[in-house]
């Protein structure tokens, strides 16, 4: 591999694999946030219906 190695070749290789992992972290996180908010938003809806359905039983 000449004089260098493989050194320099497994330091970019290394480095390129944790910036991917990195990126593809990323969106899994935002993913995750964004599915957990949107399941508080429902929860938050169910909520809502229920009283107004309680609300209406009770008149």
């Amino acid at each position: 591999m000449g004089k260098y190695g493989f050194k320099p070749l497994l330091s970019t290789i290394i480095i390129s694999t944790a910036a991917l992992v990195a990126i593809i972290g990323g969106f899994l996180e935002s993913r995750i946030i964004s599915t957990s908010s949107d399941q508080n938003g429902i929860k938050r809806k169910i909520r809502e219906i229920n009283n107004e359905l309680v609300a209406k039983r009770g008149k």
